[in-house]
């Protein structure tokens, strides 16, 4: 979904700037920690399964957000003449 968002911006802006956000870092973090709970049969590896889902949904989001936020600076720019 991000890779397609992003293609997406970057057909509309002929550029697209890139950089990580907090919630991708959590997210990645917590799914590695998540696949590492698993594989070594950790008794509590569905808590770190869990937050990697409730991340990974926030991160998700918040790169919607951004995607739409960048697309609207777009649209609003070609309306005032910019």
């Amino acid at each position: 979904m991000i890779l397609l968002g992003a293609t997406v911006v970057y057909m509309v802006k002929q550029h697209i700037d890139i950089s990580p956000t907090k919630w991708g870092k959590f997210t990645t973090t917590f799914q590695m920690l998540a696949v590492t709970a698993v594989l070594l049969q950790f008794k509590y590896a569905y808590l770190f399964w869990w937050l990697a889902v409730i991340f990974t949904v926030i991160s998700g989001i918040d790169y919607i957000m951004r995607g739409f936020k960048t697309l609207y600076a777009i649209d609003n720019a070609h309306r005032n003449g910019k």
